[in-house]
């Protein structure tokens, strides 16, 4: 052991504070927290499994690792689509996935997958910082384990798990309602700190009463005239698949000026492919009868893009035609978005699934209220559930953050001489919130 720790010293820039001029064999490892074992592994001294024995007790062993593939539910393709083996290794794009793991007799109990990514919080004060939390157009990320543990197991490998998330990276975790062990999850998120926050989503399941039943009169009346409109292309078999590439396509054509995506739509495109190949995703599109079957995705009034699991269909992204000002007489339909929306409905009914809105978007710290308007009073999808949203911030983002509090309003005091170019100064003091740098609800 002494041994081990000598060696570990050439590669250590400092010992961490207060352990100054003891001698490393009196040092206990948990002294080092997570960077001994980084630096361990890295230099080549040992390899992870002999590291992670420093760390065991009661069995079980624990350690945070880069994982090219991850996690135990990545290679149950039961398991939530958004957690599968396939879906991360495209959704994590250029970022790092790293992987908190507790071992238990050399097997493989809990896990916890994120990706790492840096971000610029302020044009102004060019600052960086860590930020950890799900894939890429991704909606949720969270604990998998082990179904055989027992409940004071499960307990203790969750503990594990979040206790290894390192404290200098700012963190956000979403947790599906139907998550296994729910409550234990949020047992152990808040032991370490985590703020917990709901996040409301809507579903209709396979038994629920047919959505064209329960919805008002003046919308059925709607639906009938998109119906009566527009063309659905997806529904039937024998309609060739929608490629990726022109749904990518037509959704950043109708981004608005200066608007970007909050991830790479590249990224978007490759899971659209590959949920395509394994029969787990479907677009649907809708356009104007009178157009040509030779029409490109220009004629489209609108657009969805769904995948699914096991259990649950996702309606993950969709995009409508932006209105060209120039020629006000060919404004896309009003209702194609909620025509393409009980399709969807109808299409996860036909197979078996839930249908799952996948979240109500946040806009500004709220739930974008036209998309909760949507799906609770127009289409009144008839179970309301909320998702679980565990955040806690780094400490040097935390202090960032109070910081730009207390000057923002000092500094639009000082350039509001300067009009509009002076507010927008300001606000670009503050930079964005932590919730806009770390992987967002998907449109």
């Amino acid at each position: 052991m002494y041994r081990f720790y000598e060696r570990i010293h050439k590669y250590t820039p400092a010992f961490p504070r207060g352990t100054e001029g003891k001698h490393p064999s009196r040092l206990k490892p948990e002294v080092f927290g997570s960077s001994i074992e980084s630096v361990a592994v890295r230099s080549g001294i040992i390899g992870p499994s002999r590291m992670s024995l420093l760390c065991a007790t009661k069995g079980f062993i624990d350690h945070v690792v880069d994982e090219d593939k991850a996690g135990i539910a990545a290679s149950d393709s039961s398991g939530p689509v958004y957690q599968q083996g396939w879906w991360l290794d495209i959704a994590r794009g250029q970022s790092d996935l790293r992987e908190s793991r507790v071992l238990k007799d050399g097997k493989l109990v809990g896990a916890l997958s994120y990706i790492q990514t840096r971000s610029v919080v302020s044009r102004m004060i060019p600052l960086s910082f860590s930020f950890g939390g799900r894939a890429h157009w991704t909606s949720f990320c969270q604990p998998d384990l082990d179904a055989a543990l027992e409940e004071g197991e499960k307990s203790e490998v969750l503990q594990r798990l979040v206790r290894k998330l390192p404290r200098k990276i700012s963190f956000k975790f979403v947790v599906a309602p139907d998550a296994k062990d729910r409550e234990l999850i949020k047992d152990a998120f808040k032991a370490a700190g985590f703020e917990h926050t709901i996040q409301p989503t809507y579903s209709e399941r396979p038994a629920d009463i047919v959505a064209r039943t329960r919805v008002s009169a003046k919308h059925r009346y709607n639906l009938r005239r998109a119906e009566r409109d527009l063309e659905v292309l997806g529904t039937k078999p024998s309609d060739p698949a929608i490629s990726a590439a022109a749904f990518v396509d037509f959704y950043q054509k109708n981004l608005g000026p200066g608007e970007k995506s909050h991830a790479s739509l590249d990224i978007a495109r490759a899971l659209i492919e590959e949920s395509q190949k394994r029969h787990q995703g479907q677009v649907f599109v809708a356009r104007r009868k009178r157009t040509s079957g030779n029409d490109t995705n220009s004629c489209w009034d609108a657009a969805i893009a769904c995948v699914w699991d096991a259990s649950r269909l996702y309606y993950w992204m969709s995009s409508r035609r932006r209105e060209d000002p120039n020629n006000t007489a060919d404004r896309p339909h009003e209702d194609a978005i909620k025509l393409l929306m009980t399709t969807a409905i109808s299409h996860a009914r036909s197979i078996g699934r839930i249908f799952d809105a996948d979240g109500v978007p946040t806009v500004n710290g709220c739930p974008d209220q036209g998309k909760n308007d949507l799906y609770k009073k127009i289409v009144k999808l008839p179970d309301e559930e909320n998702r679980d949203v565990y955040y806690r911030p780094s400490r040097l983002y935390r202090a960032f953050t109070q910081l730009r509090q207390k000057l923002r309003g000092p500094v639009k005091k000082i350039v509001a001489r300067f009009g509009m170019y002076g507010t927008m100064a300001a606000d670009n003091v503050g930079g964005e919130s932590a919730g806009s740098l770390i992987p967002q609800e998907t449109p």
